[in-house]
């Protein structure tokens, strides 16, 4: 069952969503702090899921891989062009669902090579 606690999280500057100890907070519609136990899957992970979760796993591996500066022109991609993600964001992007002529004119745009 829900609880709609006073605003003292606010107060002690937590955020007020996500999942806290146990416990998961949201907003309501009315702006209200919504709070109750944090459930547990009722069942094991799909295959799919699991795919996901690896396929995650290998993207986020490749680019803590990268070298310092080819994570840089990723960011500089980002910046140049102005899009509302980070160069891990993208790169990431990419890596779960390539798109080589979109990568192209990403590059062609902001004028950088990844090589």
């Amino acid at each position: 069952m829900a609880h709609q606690p006073p605003n003292l999280l606010a107060w002690i500057g937590l955020a007020q969503w996500g999942d806290l100890n146990g416990l998961t907070l949201y907003r309501s519609r009315r702006r209200r702090l919504t709070v109750f136990p944090r459930t547990r899957p009722s069942c094991a992970p799909s295959d799919a899921q699991l795919d996901q979760r690896a396929a995650f796993a290998a993207a986020i591996a490749a680019w803590r891989a990268l070298p310092a500066a080819t994570r840089a022109l990723w960011d500089l991609i980002t910046r140049r062009l102005s899009l509302p993600i980070t160069g891990y964001n993208l790169y990431l992007s990419n890596q779960l669902r390539p798109d080589p002529s979109a990568l192209a004119t990403l590059q062609r745009q902001a004028r950088v090579t990844l090589g």
